[in-house]
């Protein structure tokens, strides 16, 4: 999976509560963060929506903070009574945060908020509607810039293939979405945020506008 987006949309969750970061020990807020809890059977997983009981952790939402908290024990050790981490956690967490972002697409679908299409996500974009976009990672390189260029300043996420979009909407391919703005795109954007920041991506990785 690729992951990429523009780069003035980051994870919007300035006026959300902090949370001090295990691997790194600064403050950052929630919604650029991870929550770990122990499982039943002594492990450690991810609670992706933070609304899981008893004591949890945070780990910055990036791979190598995951890898970083697992390897040194600072999950365990804020965790207590010593659960342990699996060896693949962190590519664990990294697929379950794209399949929250695809269900959180699917939510926005059954809420009536998604074009799918060129011509769908124009008349959207024209009615100024428009909240956020997904341009898929197979589609042409020439109808991504196109597709920037029509939608503004709204952001473009480039994360997903066109099957992996589809399916998520009810089709067997989508190339383009647009979702409206609104509650759906917001914890949409949040989702799709935190997917690309895991990824760790530098500045020359983002779409631009060609």
């Amino acid at each position: 999976m690729t992951a990429t987006t523009r780069s003035h949309h980051r994870a919007r969750a300035d006026d959300a509560p902090e949370r001090r970061c295990v691997a790194s020990g600064r403050l950052a807020a929630r919604g650029t963060l991870i929550r770990f809890v122990r499982a039943p059977d002594g492990g450690i997983v991810p609670d992706l929506a933070a609304r899981l009981p008893g004591r949890g952790v945070w780990v910055a939402a990036r791979a190598e903070a995951v890898e970083r908290a697992a390897r040194r024990g600072l999950m365990a050790r804020g965790l207590g009574d010593g659960p342990t981490p699996a060896p693949d956690l962190s590519d664990r967490v990294a697929v379950l945060l794209a399949r929250r972002a695809l269900e959180a697409l699917g939510l926005a679908r059954r809420a009536g908020a998604v074009a799918v299409g060129f011509e769908a996500v124009r008349a959207m974009a024209t009615a100024g509607d428009i909240g956020l976009v997904l341009a898929a990672t197979d589609g042409a390189s020439g109808g991504r810039a196109k597709l920037a260029r029509l939608v503004g300043a709204a952001p473009v996420y480039t994360l997903f293939g066109a099957a992996e979009q589809g399916a998520a909407v009810g089709r067997e391919h989508a190339v383009q979405i647009a979702v409206n703005a609104g509650g759906p795109a917001q914890r949409l954007a949040t989702d799709l945020d935190r997917l690309a920041g895991y990824h760790a991506l530098g500045d020359d990785d983002r779409l631009r506008r060609e």
